[in-house]
């Protein structure tokens, strides 16, 4: 026998090998897919509890609005939920059904938040500025990811101001209203201080908006 073939049974041993590494990956693959499901699912619940939350604090606050006034707060829980539901949907997808009912359920949240603001500076003397931003995440928005990235920014570095972000693509009827109000018909498009920036804004001309 030439010593350089090798011998059969090394032939099964190395399929039995390779079979064996084959079966492992796919059972830890399937492993860290329902590890991944069941953090998302965790993620959807508390999402859920934070926007329920939120919802209370805002009718509480409705009897008593000026002691909103200077609360960053209520400001901030918002942001974090919307940066988890971005994150959410960054795992499912933006068809997801899931995703759609929670960033339905959370723009009327943002749509009660807005209301609760303009009603702070008109009754309380504040100068509190409200920023509404209008995005698609379709692929018919060239502009909307650097213009979201200019308003994260915007909000770490200005905690006090009230930003608002809005899918376009939601089908709900609070939503449908607020566009009709300032009359939003492309993306990205910025209402700052009831003022409508129809295109690509940038921070320095953000900036320049606010008080």
């Amino acid at each position: 026998m030439n010593p350089r073939e090798p011998h059969t049974h090394q032939y099964i041993a190395a399929f039995a090998i390779a079979t064996l590494l084959f079966f492992s990956g796919l059972w830890f693959g399937s492993y860290l897919s329902d590890q991944k499901l069941e953090s998302i699912g965790d993620l959807e619940n508390d999402i859920r509890l934070s926007t329920l939350g939120s919802e209370l604090q805002y009718q509480i606050l409705e009897q008593e609005p000026c002691a909103a006034s200077n609360s960053t707060a209520l400001i901030k829980e918002l942001f974090e939920i919307g940066s988890r539901l971005d994150f959410m949907e960054s795992q499912r997808g933006p068809k997801d059904p899931q995703v759609i009912e929670l960033k339905e359920f959370y723009h009327l949240l943002e749509i009660r938040h807005w209301l609760l603001m303009r009603q702070v500076k008109e009754q309380c003397s504040t100068n509190t500025d409200l920023i509404l931003y209008f995005y698609s995440n379709e692929g018919d928005c060239d502009k909307c990811s650097e213009q979201g990235t200019i308003l994260t920014y915007l909000h770490r570095t200005r905690p006090d101001i009230s930003i608002y972000s809005f899918d376009i693509n939601i089908d709900n009827p609070a939503l449908t209203a607020l566009k009709e109000l300032f009359k939003v018909r492309s993306t990205p498009t910025l209402i700052v201080n009831d003022k409508k920036f129809e295109s690509f804004t940038s921070l320095e001309e953000l900036q320049s908006q606010l008080s």
